[in-house]
């Protein structure tokens, strides 16, 4: 049978804690018992062949995780079975594998082809070590996404690495930091057993790549990193909330020079240090425990011939740095110029505000709204009030939106009244309700100048699958009185075109019995409980409900009627 065979989990519970968090577990686990075999079907069974070097991750005596790195010519590593990995290579000299690499030892294995951005993972365990090299029994096997992976050529030197090892030191000098700093790309090993029984436990082995710099050294014993969105089985994330020992390997690929360490790690999940990294999911910290350098140890080369597109819309600690340091000025009115002024029907207008000062603006969420303080020309005082953002965060400038139909309102002054050129003085984004980090169907559901908040969470979501392939599915549900159509009326309509994992329905809510202009809508009555189950499967979504306090009130009290958690509930009201 192809899959996953036992009954209990291909996860053990350090996954699965990490999937909940989340909110993948169920979907996950479904995956996982598709894709994760028992043994190597026969195309890994090949690849594994065609490679020149494998990354390994394996256990000293005193329990720590070391990544190794073996090499040799395409054939090094064979498949006598579809259980058994043969690899005709031994420890490149100075790398702890010499001392690691055991009969009965736990073993993680990262097949990787930079060349193609292929790679594919198993977990075992070491069944023989002889003169030749030495046999892995497989436990676990699976294919791995391509994200993340630099494009290399690798190749085979002609002669062996000649390193002179290098003595273990408990920090890393200025060489190594140098190098860790330039690095592309580097390589983790983790492990977590607790029974030979469950083959769900044991050693892992993994790639991270980012732009040259997504390593900050913090100081000489302490680094540390992004992690990007990934395939959500959390094997590396999960294996750390169990056991917090890390191994990871920085393979310089022009000069054949790595550094390999040890040490502990610590997960960051959330707070404004993972917020300031564009693309972070969350960030590791790792402590030094021990660190080797290699010079010339890497008997393989390769120039970069292209870094992964999904790194176009990853950040960098220089810009995280920045956007930290404005945070310090998050309770100031600072001031804003208006820059552009973009009309939506003749309903809505943004305003884009670029900062005046010599900061950026602060991060933010999408969902959350901007606090601002202007005086009218000719106005005897200043006017304040939260007014929406309708832009994904990471941008330069803030886009914020107001309504002309809220007659008298703080919002429609604002725009009746606010020209290019204009100051707006504006505090930092604030707001407890915002687009979260869990990988639910989201469902986006509003009426008027609530489309404003969620046209950023729908920028937002369509952004993470451009940036890290998050797929994760939108139900896009809008109610207008607007004839002609509601604003942002061609922005979600190609986003549904262009992204398949969106949907938008427009539902016309009738004003003094006068029908919409034909095609401009999918449906007429406004946003229902019977519509909402008409368009929906109804499963664990995340719903983000933005309109008039009667708007939100009335969708808190339908939502409830159909059982749908409080916790899944997440409402703004505008006025």
């Amino acid at each position: 049978m192809d899959g996953w065979t036992q009954q209990n989990s291909p996860f053990h519970g350090g996954e699965q804690v990490a999937q909940s968090r989340v909110g993948v577990r169920d979907r996950i686990e479904r995956q996982g018992r598709r894709v994760i075999r028992e043994f190597m079907p026969d195309q890994h069974r090949q690849f594994y062949g065609q490679l020149p070097f494998l990354v390994l991750g394996t256990l000293d005596q005193s329990g720590r995780p070391w990544a190794s790195i073996v090499v040799g010519p395409p054939g090094f590593i064979s498949s006598p079975d579809a259980r058994t990995l043969r690899v005709q290579a031994h420890a490149l000299p100075g790398d702890p594998l010499a001392q690691t690499l055991k009969p009965g030892a736990d073993i993680g294995i990262l097949g990787i082809a930079p060349g193609t951005r292929r790679r594919n993972r198993m977990n075992g365990w070491v069944a023989a070590v002889d003169d030749q090299g030495f046999t892995i029994r497989v436990t676990q096997a699976y294919g791995n996404c391509p994200m993340y992976i630099q494009k290399r050529q690798i190749q085979l030197l002609s002669e062996s690495a000649k390193t002179s090892p290098t003595q273990p030191q408990d920090h890393l000098d200025p060489a190594m930091q140098d190098q860790i700093r330039a690095a592309d790309t580097l390589f983790i090993a983790t492990s977590y057993s607790n029974s030979r029984e469950d083959i769900t436990f044991g050693a892992d082995a993994s790639h991270r790549g980012g732009k040259p710099g997504f390593v900050r050294i913090d100081d000489d014993r302490t680094l540390a990193f992004p992690d990007f969105a990934g395939n959500l089985h959390f094997n590396t994330v999960g294996n750390l909330m169990l056991n917090p020992r890390v191994g990871l390997i920085f393979p310089d690929f022009l000069t054949g020079d790595w550094v390999t360490l040890t040490g502990q790690a610590e997960i960051i999940w959330q707070g404004e240090e993972v917020r300031s990294f564009e693309g972070a999911e969350r960030l590791f910290r790792i402590r030094i425990e021990q660190v080797l350098y290699l010079k010339q140890g890497l008997p393989i080369r390769a120039e970069l011939e292209e870094y992964s597109p999904f790194l176009d819309n990853t950040g960098s600690w220089e810009k995280a740095q920045q956007r930290l340091a404005v945070q310090d000025l998050r309770d100031q009115y600072r001031p804003f110029q208006v820059i552009q002024v973009e009309s939506h029907r003749d309903s809505m207008r943004s305003f884009y505000l670029q900062p005046q000062d010599d900061h950026g603006i602060c991060s933010y969420e999408a969902g959350q709204m901007l606090p601002i303080r202007w005086r009218p020309a000719g106005g005897a005082e200043d006017l304040t009030g939260l007014v929406p953002i309708s832009e994904a965060p990471g941008q330069e400038v803030y886009r914020i939106t107001v309504a002309q139909a809220l007659e008298g309102s703080f919002l429609a002054i604002l725009f009746n009244s606010v020209r290019v050129g204009d100051l707006i003085e504006a505090l930092a984004p604030r707001g407890e309700v915002y687009l979260n980090s869990s990988r639910r169907p989201v469902v986006l559901l509003s009426a008027g100048i609530g489309i404003a908040p969620q046209i950023a969470m729908l920028n937002q979501l369509t952004k993470q699958v451009d940036c890290c392939g998050i797929d994760r599915q939108v139900w896009l549900i809008h109610q207008s009185s607007e004839r002609s159509g509601p604003a942002f009326q061609d922005h979600v309509r190609r986003a549904a075109r262009l992204y398949s994992n969106v949907q938008v329905h427009l539902v016309y809510e009738p004003s003094l019995g006068t029908p919409p202009i034909e095609n401009t809508y999918d449906g007429v009555g406004g946003i229902t409980i019977d519509l909402i189950s008409s368009i929906l499967p109804l499963e664990d979504y995340e719903f983000y409900g933005c309109g008039s306090e009667a708007f939100t009130q009335k969708l808190r009290s339908d939502l409830q009627s159909i059982n749908i958690s409080t916790e899944r509930v997440h409402l703004i009201s505008l006025e």
